[in-house]
């Protein structure tokens, strides 16, 4: 088997390099086998977050504080996907000169934001962690239970599944059961389809028997005994445990171990290179695989993707910076390149968001450079590798595949797969959509209302989209993939103190004399001013500005001169004094192109006893022209009000509305080039004075089905050509009025024919 796993670890770079799709995939909640999950803590707030438990908790005793008894973790969260609104102010400064923010799981948009990065990387869901052993702080659990709500409410969004799994369990077997039903009961989590179940159960997961000498065999029974026998069966759960390494030995819990339809033992800490997880699958995972086949319970290891806690130690010497080194995934491929090879049936990653331990596998800053200037901290790039903030995510994301039987383990990591979408907020005013390469479309479309409206299409080979026209509010991001369907995104708040967002975009060109100024801002308090700043010299020594009484978002400048460089900026003065001043953008105004015009029209120049449905073609004059429009009336003087059609992409149009016969008619042909239309030349040809040619010829095809030679019967025959169901014209051999169509395959066809300047089309059937 070694030798299957390296023959494939060798062809699949290739395959990884395959474009990935662009679709929303709901995970189903049948069981754990298959699936890899992981630890959600959701534990961290702050004394901005405005939630029930506004105070420092798990980023440090007081993280306005830079002293070292004051901070509890080792790793920093990457924020730039986070509005202004999610992200805490610290009293840290990175190295680069920039604030140090955190969030807080007490913002449901943060939580939902996690669960959708579960989505964008391919993870099945979280076992929500609930530290039963708090209960007695009532505001504790509250939170939690709003953290609860959130993680319910972003799973069922993003199509995963999530359990919930009781933590500091010694001692709390009532508690445990009055939780449980205040879960089930007031917060309904077990109802939807993002719950995940066991054997047809709830999964309910209780973590610390066999690890914590407090927590009893006998507290176990009980619980055990509640879960399976409830007399309410609304309260009924399968039971997954949480257990130590050495579980199997544990002879006094052996009646409620077998009873348990999950184990899973806990890994951190236990090994820290390849020897010790050698020593690891042989002495604990080999005993724990044979038990749990021998009584039919599922066992999923654990895997962590490195361990470092020096803060939360104080600095203590015994618990150094990075004790167990990431080493750029290595040290995680090993893990999951073992319990592959064992054939493990799920997978648990430790943790999600445990930046106390440093075992996060979400996104945190990448490196050294934007870490606090005090005290130690760990980044993405400590062990030398230059890795992207999401890397581990990836990680998690391969290991889904692998152990869900639907990739191959290889002996380094490979097939690494992009986030299906990121939105990257820049400057609080703009975002950013960053994508790979999707093969199953070429463009997808952009909603921010929530999919009601979806004003940008995208090309999926540009791997980036800039959105800068917002404005200020809450943007419900939707997008729409070629087979039309709809994959939430996320809302994003943008809220910016200081002008952004231009319209004209900085660097624009070819922008119109005429052009209407707009920007973006979210004043901090009522507005006194708003100064817009127009210049031709960046220093803004020739400066016309316009001043506006309050908020203003738009102006005008008149009578821009053409092909020239502008500069403008707005500035804005609150009733408090304070003053906010955009940066500086520029725009350069467009001139008049030289277009040759239309030529050769069809009917000809003066042309009389011309149909009255005629066919009008022409040739076009300039190669640079995207698009035409015809205009039509029975005056010389042709203008805006006599288009008869627009954004035309051939050189021809077919009037369908009979024209008055015996009357002279004139029409130009305007081309499209650069955004601007250009006129034509103006044309005229005179109507047939016989009211009767209003009629349309009959133009007969046969034989209709053909094997092959095409007849055609109409009087005045101009041209023939023949079109597949896609509208796709046929290489087909024409001779006068015989169309051979022998080469062709069988199916539905549609012959064109122009006669007399009418167009008719006809269906024929080609059979062998």
């Amino acid at each position: 088997m070694k030798y299957l796993y390296i023959f494939i670890g060798l062809l699949w770079p290739f395959f990884s390099l395959q474009a990935q799709d662009l679709k929303h995939k709901v995970v189903d909640n049948d069981g754990y086998e298959g699936k890899t999950m992981f630890g959600y803590q959701g534990w961290f707030a702050s004394p901005e977050d405005e939630s029930v438990r506004a105070t420092w908790w798990h980023w440090g005793r007081n993280f306005y504080s830079t002293d070292i008894e004051d901070r509890t973790v080792d790793m920093l969260p990457d924020l730039r996907e986070f509005p202004k609104n999610e992200r805490m102010s610290t009293g840290y400064v990175s190295k680069e000169g920039q604030p140090i923010e955190v969030f807080s799981s007490g913002k449901k948009a943060t939580v939902k934001r996690h669960m959708k990065w579960l989505r964008d990387y391919d993870i099945d869901g979280v076992f929500l962690q609930r530290f039963i052993s708090e209960n007695g702080d009532a505001g504790v659990m509250r939170f939690r239970d709003e953290v609860t709500k959130s993680v319910k409410e972003g799973t069922a969004d993003y199509g995963r599944v999530f359990s919930v799994m009781y933590d500091g369990v010694a001692g709390k077997s009532k508690d445990i059961i009055a939780d449980w039903k205040h879960l089930v009961d007031d917060l309904k989590i077990t109802e939807g389809t993002n719950y995940l179940n066991q054997d047809g159960k709830p999964l309910v997961a209780l973590w610390g028997y066999t690890v914590r000498e407090t927590a009893t065999p006998a507290e176990l029974e009980e619980v055990m005994d509640f879960f399976e026998n409830a007399p309410e069966e609304r309260y009924r759960a399968s039971v997954m445990l949480g257990v130590n390494d050495n579980w199997f030995k544990k002879t006094e819990f052996m009646p409620s171990l077998k009873k348990a339809k999950v184990i899973s033992a806990w890994t951190p800490g236990r090994y820290r290179d390849q020897s010790g997880f050698d020593a690891y699958v042989w002495n604990q995972l080999r005993p724990s695989l044979n038990f749990c086949q021998e009584h039919d319970i599922l066992y999923v290891p654990v895997a962590f993707p490195g361990f470092s806690w020096v803060n939360l130690q104080n600095d203590d010497p015994q618990h150094p910076l990075n004790a167990i080194p990431r080493l750029g995934g290595d040290f995680f491929w090993m893990q999951l390149k073992g319990y592959a090879e064992k054939n493990v049936g799920a997978l648990y990653l430790a943790m999600f968001d445990e930046v106390d331990e440093s075992t996060c596998y979400f996104k945190t800053l990448e490196k050294q450079s934007e870490l606090p200037t005090e005290g130690q901290w760990l980044a993405l790039d400590h062990d030398g590798y230059d890795l992207p903030s999401d890397h581990y995510l990836k990680l998690a994301g391969r290991a889904r595949k692998i152990i869900a039987g639907e990739a191959p383990i290889t002996d380094e990591i490979s097939g690494l797969e992009e986030a299906i979408m990121t939105l990257r907020i820049i400057d609080d005013a703009k975002v950013e959509l960053i994508f790979p390469n999707y093969g199953n479309s070429s463009e997808f479309e952009v909603s921010v209302d929530g999919g009601q409206t979806f004003t940008y299409k995208v090309k999926a080979a540009e791997r980036t989209y800039m959105i800068e026209d917002l404005g200020c509010g809450t943007f419900n991001f939707v997008i729409k993939n070629a087979q039309g369907e709809h994959i939430p995104m996320g809302e994003v708040s943008l809220e910016t103190e200081v002008p952004a967002s231009p319209m004209p975009a900085s660097n624009t060109v070819n922008v119109a004399p005429d052009q209407t100024f707009s920007w973006t801002q979210c004043p901090a308090g009522p507005v006194k001013f708003t100064k817009v700043f127009l210049a031709k010299n960046k220093d803004f020594s020739d400066a016309s500005l316009q001043t506006f009484d309050g908020d203003q978002a738009t102006a005008t400048f008149d009578n821009l001169d053409m092909l020239q460089s502008y500069f403008w900026k707005v500035e804005i003065i609150l009733e408090t004094g304070q003053k906010f001043s955009s940066e500086v953008w520029s725009f350069s105004t467009k001139g008049k192109l030289e277009v040759e015009p239309a030529t050769a029209p069809l009917p000809a120049i003066g042309a009389d006893e011309v149909s009255l449905r005629p066919l009008l073609e022409w040739a076009v004059g300039d190669e640079r022209t995207d698009a035409f429009r015809v205009l039509m009336s029975d005056t010389e003087a042709l203008d805006e009000g006599d288009i008869l059609a627009t954004d035309l992409t051939t050189p021809e149009f077919e009037i369908t509305n009979t024209l008055a016969h015996g009357v002279t008619h004139y029409w130009r042909v305007d081309q499209q080039v650069a955004g601007d239309w250009y006129p034509g030349q103006v044309w005229r040809f005179l109507t047939t004075s016989n009211p009767l040619q209003s009629i349309r010829q009959r133009v007969f095809a046969y034989p209709n089905p053909t094997t092959g030679i095409l007849n055609i019967s109409v009087d005045n025959l101009q041209s023939i050509s023949v079109m597949n169901a896609a509208g796709q014209q046929q290489p087909v051999k024409v001779q006068g009025s015989k169309v051979d169509m022998s080469a062709l395959e069988s199916g539905m066809y549609f012959i064109r024919v122009v006669a007399g300047n009418e167009v008719n089309t006809i269906k024929v059937l080609k059979t062998f």
